[in-house]
């Protein structure tokens, strides 16, 4: 539209003599916004943080420390043995207490069984309930035959049982089960199963170590619940081998894991260097779930056939470095009651 070149009322073309008078003063003023001026206020009060390092690091040192002392694991320990008579371990894990999958008669069967045998003592391998919460897996919520609160329950009675007779010699944590709880909440029920008044026995970082020592003999025992990433579905000790061999400088001499449902027993020599050697014990423990009426079904998924019982078990003597590994629980503890009576019998 041109300029008007004649006037024409501010009223006739529908503004006021204001609105008129106002555009007549802007009419020659910048349009464009980088031509406007624009103020800057005062910032009277702005609070910005000060940040004092020092008191920093004091809240991060307290906390680190704090972690330390009331974690319920940890990554040594040593026990000693005043007695110059075999001892046998028997590694027990994946017992999944509360799955319906799982032979609880079995589990409590043995386990009654060690506690009645002197000299015959318990490592527990992890994955001691089954826990199957729904944030994990919401289908596995069916295979609970009583809920996780009641597993914890029964587990630590279990466990406290068979520590007040002496029979444990440690347990190991894992990230899975157990680990679940953790993962998803915080809440560790590892503390919540071990964490009980009088306990005697170490709980274990995945990888623990577990010295044994005897009055003339000692025994570097190590706890693996899951294994670093050298596992073979061909050779179920292999992954125990390379553990021992690359990250533990060859120090363990009973190394044991868990976790795959799988039982083996291995005992080989191991070289040292400049033509050393010493005989080592690899024990893979099995499960007790899956092994009875009921399939486990992650194993059938996972391998194509079911589980492994546990329980495989080390003899070791007080007297010698001397060691005797066995794959199922009942010829282990027929070979522990035999080296027990003949060195009973020496006696005489």
């Amino acid at each position: 539209m041109g300029e008007r070149t004649h006037w024409i009322p501010a009223d006739a073309i529908g503004i006021s003599a204001e609105q008129e008078e106002i555009k007549d003063t802007i009419k020659d003023k910048p349009t464009s916004k980088q031509e406007w001026a624009h103020f800057t206020p005062e910032f009277v009060n702005t609070h910005t943080p000060d940040v004092d390092l020092s008191s920093l690091n004091r809240e991060v040192f307290t906390a680190q420390k704090n972690y330390q002392e009331s974690r319920i694991s940890q990554p040594d320990a040593k026990i000693k043995f005043d007695t110059d008579l075999p001892v046998t371990v028997f590694f027990v894990g994946d017992i999944h207490y509360g799955s319906i999958f799982t032979d609880t008669k079995k589990f409590v069967k043995e386990t009654k069984e060690i506690l009645e045998t002197p000299n015959a003592y318990i490592a527990f391998m992890a994955n001691l309930i089954d826990n199957a919460i729904p944030a994990q897996y919401p289908d596995s919520m069916l295979n609970n035959a009583i809920p996780p609160d009641k597993q914890v329950m029964g587990m630590r009675k279990f466990i406290q049982e068979l520590d007040e007779r002496g029979k444990v010699l440690g347990a190991v944590t894992s990230p899975c089960h157990e680990g679940w709880t953790w993962r998803h909440t915080g809440q560790d029920i590892n503390a919540l199963i071990f964490d009980y008044e009088g306990r005697n026995f170490p709980v274990m970082e995945n990888g623990g170590s577990i010295k044994l020592q005897f009055p003339k003999s000692k025994y570097n025992m190590v706890l693996y619940h899951q294994i670093g990433p050298f596992r073979s579905n061909f050779n179920y000790t292999h992954g125990l081998k390379q553990m021992n061999r690359l990250r533990l400088g060859m120090s363990g001499d009973i190394v044991a894991g868990a976790h795959y449902h799988c039982g083996s027993v291995e005992t080989v020599y191991e070289n040292l260097g400049d033509g050393k050697f010493k005989p080592v014990t690899y024990i893979q423990s099995g499960t007790y779930k899956g092994v009875g009426k009921i399939n486990d079904r992650w194993a059938v998924d996972k391998y194509g056939a079911g589980a492994h019982p546990t329980a495989q078990s080390v003899t070791v003597w007080p007297s010698k470095r001397r060691m005797d590994a066995h794959l199922d629980f009942e010829t282990g503890m027929l070979a522990h009651e035999a080296h027990y009576i003949v060195e009973m019998a020496k006696r005489e």
